[in-house]
Parts: structure tokens; sequence; C-alpha cells
């Protein structure tokens, strides 16, 4: 089973910000933690734009 990989999507492109994510956790409208399968968090300030779940991408951008 392929767990998603989350993205930042900036003025270069997609950047890899985590893996293999387990958890994704709001706080708010636009703060959440994410969590990857050996429990590194990382807290985040903006939106999810995109959820693929055949490619296993989660596309995010930066308030």
């Amino acid at each position: 089973m392929c767990s998603p990989t989350a993205f930042i999507r900036g003025k270069a492109g997609l950047e890899p910000v985590m893996e293999d994510l387990t958890s994704i956790v709001w706080h708010d409208r636009e703060r959440f933690t994410l969590t990857d399968i050996t429990a590194r968090t990382l807290e985040f300030e903006g939106k999810i734009v995109s959820m693929d779940l055949i490619t296993h991408e989660i596309i995010l951008v930066k308030n």
C-alpha cells in the first residue's frame, strides 16, 4: 500500500515536503499538522489545493 506525498506548489513548481503521510489534522481553516509513518510532524499554514488518490499526491500552497 502506498502512502501519499505532500508537495508545496511554488514559483519553481512542486517541491516535496513530506512522504508517507499517515494523517492530516486541521487546527482551523488554514493551519494543519501532517504526520508521516515515522511519527515525524510538520506544522503547515496554508491550504490543500488538491488530493489525488490515484497518484498519492497532496498539493499544498502557503499563505
